[in-house]
């Protein structure tokens, strides 16, 4: 009995700095998503949580949450896959618009495998094997198109792809029924280590949008100016 209360005495010594490193992990990955959204000129900042269900309130404006028994514990988790849908630009001629968003990936190792539990994650590859990244999704389309990404549940099918979540995704473009682009490009959040290697990285997308035909950020100043800013540092 004594082994065993030691070992979950550990196991709970785990959770506490778990959700410690959690905390600063979340702040810095929105702190950056922020940077991202100031550095692109894009006009919006919100979120949609991906991969399981967010938890709503039992009625309109009621702070008592729903939630019941054998609900999926990633539900709780809401930073596992997250969206920073950061909104809709003009060209400068207002001939074509586009949309962007950040999707976080904390884990790939559901995306890594075959299986299609997200419950099991004995089934995930391993943690050490598991890549942590950010895609970059992009819409480009002339403005009396109609947009192919029109709501969350088109998103939901891109992120939720095991291709397009996988740690071995990269750079990648798409041709809309009408007649519009879409780029995805997965970049290992290693690469986000500073502002300037972030500043590298936006660059580098920039250049693949310029490959593919799409010049939405080229009067853009992507070098080290000031410090990244956060929105909210919650203190």
């Amino acid at each position: 009995m004594e082994t065993t209360t030691e070992n979950l005495s550990n196991a709970l010594l785990d959770v506490r700095r778990a959700h410690r490193i959690l905390y600063a992990y979340q702040r810095r990955m929105s702190d950056l998503a922020y940077f991202i959204k100031c550095k692109l000129g894009m006009p919006d900042f919100y979120g949609f949580k991906h991969f399981s269900n967010p938890i709503y309130g039992r009625s309109k404006g009621h702070s008592r949450l729903n939630i019941w028994h054998d609900m999926w514990a990633w539900d709780y988790l809401y930073s596992y896959l997250f969206e920073y849908y950061l909104g809709v630009q003009k060209t400068s001629d207002e001939v074509y618009e586009y949309k962007f968003s950040l999707i976080q990936y904390s884990d790939t190792g559901y995306f890594d495998q075959d299986g299609q539990r997200r419950c099991r994650i004995s089934e995930f590859g391993s943690e050490k094997e598991s890549s942590s990244k950010l895609l970059f999704f992009l819409e480009y389309k002339s403005k009396d198109s109609e947009w192919e990404w029109k709501d969350g549940s088109y998103m939901e099918r891109i992120v939720l792809n095991k291709e397009v979540g996988s740690k071995e995704h990269t750079k990648e473009v798409r041709r809309t029924t009408s007649g519009g682009t879409q780029i995805l490009c997965s970049f290992p959040l290693e690469r986000f280590i500073n502002m300037e290697a972030t500043l590298e990285v936006l660059r580098e997308f920039r250049s693949y949008c310029k490959e593919q035909g799409i010049h939405v950020f080229d009067d853009l100043i992507l070098e080290p100016t000031c410090a990244p800013t956060s929105s909210s540092s919650g203190e």
